[in-house]
């Protein structure tokens, strides 16, 4: 606790801040490329295509209307979104034989500070809320989801004893290995504020991939920066319109006087557009799985994945 208190507001922000604007929002914006191959690949119309977007922004449409008329109430819906979306996504791209484990780990980096430091975690969402009219996050959201954030971490801690004293489960050195992350997971939500710890664990294990992810589905021989260079360029399309958007919005709402201002309304921006980007990610996840093209299907180089036995399959060429 004492090195939380020993960081500054802004300090603590800057993680969260940057791994957003760096890589969340640009792997999310490449959705429109996605799309433009997903149709081609399916050998669909253009209109088709732009259907896809339309649908797209539609969804973020209407939860920026959700976002105004219920604050509190949409933001603790995007928190659950935002955990089966991190899981999934991790599920398919470290290939793991269970969606369970993604969603589970998901649920101890997105919710853990619920419990670990709740009064610091409900006054970022009561900062959030406010700017959306509404004074305070309610209290019982905060224990609802303190609840969940350590049923996670339980589930996870039984998930590795099960596989441990399985005949056929992970090696010793493995089961330490995941454990020992875990615990390091754990300790961050303790240790640090709690936008930074989220801010860290968001930008290592799904934004910064992800982007990666995308980026080599065109080039996929490309070195780290080359992809997220190029990934960032297969983004402008939608991320440029965004970026306004979002600079409309923050000039309407009172420009932010500190990073920290700044990260609370990111967290704004990340909950309207997730929920159309988990939609249209899915819907080409599960309509491309016979299709010989999948938005998933083209990875970085896949290695050793946290908290899960790796399918035994070849990353696609």
């Amino acid at each position: 606790m004492a090195l939380t208190q020993a960081i500054p507001e802004h300090l603590g922000a800057l993680p969260f801040a940057a791994s957003l604007f760096v890589f969340g929002m640009p792997h999310g914006a490449a959705d429109g490329a996605i799309a433009w191959w997903w149709a081609h690949a399916r050998k669909k119309p253009r209109w088709h295509w732009a259907g896809l977007l339309a649908a797209y922004t539609l969804a973020i449409a209407l939860t920026i209307l959700l976002l105004v008329t219920w604050p509190a109430a949409t933001l603790a819906g995007f928190l659950l979104i935002a955990v089966l979306h991190f899981g999934l996504a991790a599920a398919r791209l470290y290939r793991w034989d269970s969606r369970v484990s993604g969603v589970l780990t998901a649920g101890v980096i997105v919710l853990f500070p619920f419990a670990t430091q709740p009064v610091a975690t409900q006054e970022v969402f009561s900062s959030v809320a406010s700017i959306l009219g509404q004074p305070e996050f309610p209290r019982i959201y905060v224990q609802f989801f303190a609840a969940l954030g350590i049923a996670s971490a339980g589930g996870m801690l039984a998930i590795l004893v099960a596989r441990a004293l399985s005949a056929r489960g992970l090696p010793a050195g493995d089961i330490l290995w995941h454990l020992a992350l875990l615990c390091l997971v754990l300790l961050s939500h303790v240790m640090l504020p709690p936008l930074m710890a989220v801010g860290i664990w968001f930008l290592i294990w799904h934004a910064a991939p992800e982007l990666l992810r995308v980026a080599r589905q065109s080039r996929p021989d490309s070195n780290a920066l080359g992809a997220i260079v190029h990934g960032h360029v297969l983004s402008l399309p939608l991320l440029v319109p965004t970026l306004l958007a979002i600079a409309i919005a923050v000039r309407l709402g009172g420009s932010p006087s500190s990073l920290a201002d700044l990260a609370r309304w990111s967290i704004i921006a990340y909950a309207a557009v997730t929920p159309g980007h988990v939609v249209f990610q899915e819907t080409i996840a599960v309509a491309s799985s016979t299709a010989g093209f999948t938005a998933a299907s083209l990875t970085p180089r896949t290695g050793r994945s946290p908290w899960g036995r790796v399918r035994g399959r070849p990353p696609a060429a």
